[in-house]
């Protein structure tokens, strides 16, 4: 992590989602849901909205400050993604995805964090949908784009995870996606979380004690195992 707040200092920083990131809850809501499944992962939910913006930055910005709160506060095996793209304008979304910044995002989440992914869920019926998974899926390990699935509705989901999990637009028994999206930000921009973004800021490497040979072998596309570290 010290190593990629050094090398990609554009997606890290004191983010506080209400004053930094403004359109992006037009855009999408992003949320963990309060509730662990039954074998204790947590559930990733990303709604994009019909909105003509894609603010494709803030919402990787706002993603690693969620990731930050998760490692300093919450204990879980992993994460179940559910993306919904069913009401978006997904193949405008396709057309702006930096995917340079996309890959980047993905090795910050996985090898920096941790994050362990059990499933990916993507709820949309456009035609433009494998297309999108063309491009996505070789950024991934092949055992993470193996556990992509696709699903043409919500009561799909509920064959996979428990209503009582679900938001209640998802037909299920928790509260709404927005309800909860606004709960989140006042979370994500508490004093207390502010404060703990700017110390880890402040975690990051002193490149410049760092071995050209071995750096050009472990960094070059971002492999993702990180062997030497050097912490000023």
């Amino acid at each position: 992590m010290c190593t990629m707040r050094t090398l990609y200092p554009e997606f890290f920083g004191i983010f506080n989602p209400k004053t930094d990131c403004p359109g992006l809850f037009d855009m999408c809501h992003t949320v963990i849901l309060p509730k662990l499944t039954n074998d204790h992962y947590r559930v990733y939910v990303t709604k994009c909205l019909n909105s003509e913006d894609y603010l494709q930055p803030l919402y990787y910005k706002y993603h690693i400050t969620v990731a930050e709160y998760l490692k300093s506060h919450d204990y879980f095996c992993g994460v179940v993604m559910i993306v919904d793209v069913s009401i978006s304008n997904f193949l405008s979304y396709i057309k702006k995805t930096d995917i340079i910044m996309m890959k980047k995002a993905i090795n910050i989440s996985i090898d920096g964090y941790g994050i362990r992914i059990k499933a990916i869920h993507v709820i949309s019926d456009s035609k433009f949908l494998d297309n999108a998974l063309a491009i996505v899926k070789p950024m991934l390990s092949a055992k993470i784009a193996s556990r992509i699935h696709v699903h043409k509705s919500y009561e799909e989901l509920h064959k996979i995870i428990p209503k009582e999990i679900l938001p209640k637009d998802y037909g299920g028994e928790e509260r709404s996606i927005k309800t909860l999206q606004e709960e989140w930000i006042e979370e994500l921009s508490s004093e207390e979380h502010l404060s703990y973004l700017k110390v880890m800021n402040g975690a990051t490497t002193n490149e410049s004690c760092r071995q050209k040979s071995q750096f050009a072998e472990q960094y070059a596309g971002m492999p993702g195992t990180f062997r030497f570290l050097s912490v000023e």
